[in-house]
């Protein structure tokens, strides 16, 4: 009976100490799935905040390209503006050409001019 009764005492004692085991895996286990959980809503949040920033520089990127065609638009007209400019000033510095050729052009249209000489009518 004494060796029956150590046997179960034993056993009772192992089944205690594996009990414990158990409990203690089940509770690391537990840990484990809580940090995974956070590690998961932490990348969420990363990922969330990433989509956030990329939007926002795709954003600033098409207002910086609209920005630069707005820019080589007025550089283009600018540089129209400067060439219109540029004939102005050269009209304003030889005034004679510009006379010269106006007063061609009011001969030509003059009616009292005479009319041009044909010379195969004799």
């Amino acid at each position: 009976q004494a060796a029956t009764d150590a046997q179960v005492k034993d056993l009772q004692e192992q089944l205690g100490r594996q009990r414990e085991e158990s409990e203690a895996q089940v509770k690391a286990a537990a840990e484990a799935g809580a940090q995974l959980e956070e590690y998961k809503e932490s990348m969420q949040s990363k990922v969330k905040h990433f989509h956030a920033v990329r939007t926002k520089a795709q954003e600033k990127l098409k207002r910086y390209e609209a920005d630069m065609l707005a820019a080589q638009l007025d550089a283009s007209q600018e540089s129209r503006r400067v060439q219109e400019l540029q004939e102005l000033l050269n009209e304003i510095q030889n005034p004679t050409n510009h006379i010269q050729e106006q007063e061609a052009g009011e001969l030509n249209s003059c009616p009292l001019a005479l009319p041009p000489v044909n010379p195969s009518v004799s």
